[in-house]
């Protein structure tokens, strides 16, 4: 199950690709600091790659290049022979280097935490933790421009709660929310690492199969229905799920056509009884009845 963006693997190599170009620059900051004259205040800018360093790698990472900087900084100085009134100034330079360097670092990986966390809930459903809309059809473009480019199918269901309204009205919302927690919870675990899922708002759940062709798709989530109504039997709730599936062969559609085609499968399923309806999303998406909308 992915619960993260795709492009999480794109940040990823731009994080390390930051944290070299700070590591680098560190490296050239020691330089001018040798070559410079040495009484030329070079050596605050050490801060600048530190934090560089701790925004892209963590918090670990930056305390160490807080560290280095302080270490490279006494080294160049040593080297470049400047000379302290008495040996105890030289190590208390280095650790108020130290000190300067690692609070920077800290500050620095704090501000990317609180960016991470807002990011995250922005793109995270409160209710049950999966990814929300603008999650899913962020991750869905990316997925779509993917299989299009390989050649490879994309699959998208959408799952409804069907009679979820009767939960509400006679349960009251609170069974209502507790019933989109257990959803939320067992669809992770009956998907792969690779495949995607989200609440698209309501009672309407979505998931991603990446690399999977319409046989493979149908299996697949029936065997997930069949898990989510033992759940629901078991948790004593009167509902059943409607799984409307679109599946893109070559990645040959776009994303909007792509919803609307799993969108109209899901009802599809819905107003047959079926339970589980497969479509080809590369044709145009059967219209549903005037308003239809799922419980």
């Amino acid at each position: 199950m992915s619960t993260i963006p795709p492009a999480a693997v794109d940040e990823g190599r731009r994080a390390r690709l930051h944290v070299a170009l700070g590591g680098f620059t560190l490296l050239v900051v020691a330089g001018a600091q040798a070559l410079l004259d040495p009484a030329l205040p070079i050596d605050l800018l050490y801060v600048l790659p530190v934090a560089v360093i701790a925004l892209a790698g963590g918090r670990p990472m930056g305390v160490a290049a807080g560290v280095l900087a302080a270490v490279l900084r006494s080294v160049v100085e040593t080297w470049s022979g400047v000379a302290y009134v008495h040996p105890a100034m030289a190590l208390l330079s280095f650790l108020l280097a130290v000190l300067v360097y690692v609070l920077t670092a800290w500050f620095a990986a704090e501000i990317t935490t609180a960016a991470q966390r807002a990011r995250a809930s922005a793109l995270t459903d409160p209710l049950t933790g999966l990814g929300n809309r603008r999650y899913f059809e962020d991750v869905a473009e990316r997925e779509l421009n993917r299989s299009r480019r390989y050649g490879r199918p994309l699959a998208l269901a959408f799952i409804n709660i069907v009679n979820f309204r009767s939960v509400n009205e006679e349960r009251g919302h609170a069974a209502g929310d507790a019933l989109l927690r257990l959803v939320g919870e067992e669809l992770p675990s009956g998907i792969r690492r690779s495949d995607i899922v989200a609440r698209l708002g309501g009672d309407v759940f979505a998931i991603l199969l990446p690399e999977t062709p319409a046989e493979g798709a149908e299996v697949a989530l029936g065997k997930l229905r069949e898990r989510l109504l033992v759940l629901a039997r078991d948790g004593g709730y009167d509902v059943g799920f409607s799984v409307g599936v679109a599946v893109s062969e070559t990645g040959a559609t776009t994303r909007k056509a792509l919803l609307s085609a799993a969108d109209a499968t899901m009802y599809a399923a819905k107003r047959t009884g079926r339970g589980l309806v497969v479509g080809d999303a590369s044709l145009p998406a059967a219209g549903r009845e005037v308003g239809a909308e799922p419980d």
